[in-house]
């Protein structure tokens, strides 16, 4: 950090000593006289229009704000390195001068306590900064970081233009293709894809994205471009969207029917009505389709333009996804009731699990499957409960070795408020984020298994309800 200790003339110190630039010093002399040179790149402004010719510059282009004086020698070695720069540069930043005698305010804004100080301001903020009179190759080396490549600003351009020409941007992005930096190349294919899905090329478009993923990631914006070619492809599934209305008109209970509507929706912008389509599958199925119809809102997520569409509709998945976990909860505690501990042992067929085990492993699964994305957060399991509801554990029928009915119902009310309160912690964009488990990517998805799974169980548990003669709960 820069320190503020300024006060006004000779109490500045220079980031320099006498001995170091007075050679220097005398054939810059020379070159330069008391004022700086100007030129259209270079401005002088003042704490009155810092502002508009600084700050707000610098979200079109870089600004390098230069702090000196008059009466400091390294800063008078400086000046024409920079200004020799900026002209060469012509235009890819400004050179903002400012001179701290005249502008003490600024130089107490930006905490300057030694001259020279320069600072690179980008998007109306400090990006970097250096102190002194560095050599030119130095300052360059600065810059590079600061101003972009040739390749850098092709990019920029293939972008500005991928609407209007998309041929000029696919031209662009496949010079850059070739390009020596893996940055550029990557960020070359990405814009590639994205002008290939413009022009519907999409098998074209997925090559290049399976390049991209043959990585192990996926940049956001590729993640988007794919998401945009999945949806693509539920819509081509359901022939486009007037004959997806007519299948899900035909057959209404079909909920893959719906899941494809969906798709062909998107597909047409329909952004709207493809979500509440989504929705409606989430909160009437209890199985896959249920997690197909969040992926796919996902996936619609990432195509939609209209940020508050995508914000009320996060909300409305994350409220879908808790009241699954409570249905889900309610639906086993009916199931479950009125079992003894000796009904628990009763297997719903031969080669099955008897449900005190089912009951164990379910509480372990999603114990262990919560703690991995949000360690510390779920309470700690008995001792050795882990152990006994193990699989290799599952054939055996030693009652004694189980946890009680009793017990299991308590573990489970502290299981599920645990992660109904992890859950809660969540914002709606958090149930995107990814996870490390395969069958569960994505954060919600995490949650939904763990209503997904307890309902596969209960299916079981319906049985032996069946078998044993107890009315059905549901």
């Amino acid at each position: 950090m820069i320190r503020h200790d300024l006060n006004s003339g000779a109490g500045e110190r220079c980031a320099g000593t006498t001995s170091d630039v007075a050679g220097t010093l005398r054939e810059t002399n020379e070159l330069m006289s008391e004022t700086p040179s100007h030129d259209s790149w270079t401005i002088e402004p003042s704490a009155d229009t810092f502002e508009d010719e600084v700050i707000k510059r610098s979200y079109d282009v870089p600004v390098v704000v230069d702090f000196w004086a008059e009466w400091c020698g390294p800063c008078r070695i400086l000046a024409p390195l920079l200004d020799n720069l900026v002209r060469e540069y012509a235009g890819k930043f400004w050179l903002a001068k400012v001179n701290t005698e005249r502008e003490p305010n600024l130089a107490a804004a930006f905490q300057v306590s030694s001259i020279p100080v320069v600072v690179a301001i980008h998007e109306g903020r400090v990006v970097n900064q250096f102190a002194g009179a560095l050599p030119e190759a130095a300052i360059r080396d600065w810059l590079s970081d600061l101003v972009p490549s040739e390749a850098e600003t092709l990019l920029q351009e293939a972008g500005q233009v991928a609407t209007e020409d998309a041929a000029r941007a696919e031209d662009l992005y496949r010079q850059l293709l070739a390009d020596e930096s893996p940055k550029v190349q990557d960020q070359a294919k990405i814009g590639l894809a994205r002008v290939l899905v413009q022009a519907g090329r999409h098998e074209e478009a997925r090559s290049v994205i399976a390049e991209l993923e043959s990585r192990g990631f996926l940049e956001d914006e590729a993640q988007k471009v794919k998401a945009q070619l999945t949806v693509a492809a539920g819509a081509a599934a359901a022939g486009g969207l007037e004959k997806a209305r007519s299948h899900v008109a035909a057959e209404p209970e079909n909920l893959e029917l719906r899941i494809l509507l969906a798709d062909a929706l998107a597909a047409e912008q329909e952004f709207e009505e493809a979500l509440e389509t989504c929705l409606s599958v989430i909160e009437r199925d209890r199985g896959a389709f249920r997690d197909r119809a969040r992926e796919t809102m996902l996936n619609i997520f990432q195509s939609a333009t209209d940020e508050e569409l995508v914000n009320r509709f996060r909300r409305r998945l994350a409220s879908a996804i808790r009241e699954a976990l409570s249905s889900s909860q309610k639906i086993a505690e009916l199931y479950l009731q009125g079992l003894s501990d000796e009904e628990l042992l009763v297997r719903p067929c031969v080669g099955a699990n008897h449900i005190n085990w089912q009951w164990g492993h379910l509480l372990v699964s999603e114990h262990r499957m919560v703690s991995d994305v949000f360690p510390g957060q779920m309470p700690a399991l008995p001792h050795g409960f882990a152990m006994r509801y193990d699989k290799n554990q599952a054939a055996s029928d030693e009652h004694r070795t189980l946890w009680t009915k009793f017990d299991l119902e308590s573990i489970s009310r502290e299981q599920r408020a645990a992660t109904l309160a992890s859950l809660e912690r969540c914002t709606s964009s958090d149930l995107d984020a990814p996870t490390a488990i395969d069958y569960a990517p994505t954060i919600g998805a995490l949650f939904l298994a763990q209503a997904t799974h307890w309902l596969m169980h209960a299916g079981q548990w319906a049985v032996v309800r069946r078998q044993l003669g107890h009315p059905p709960r549901l």
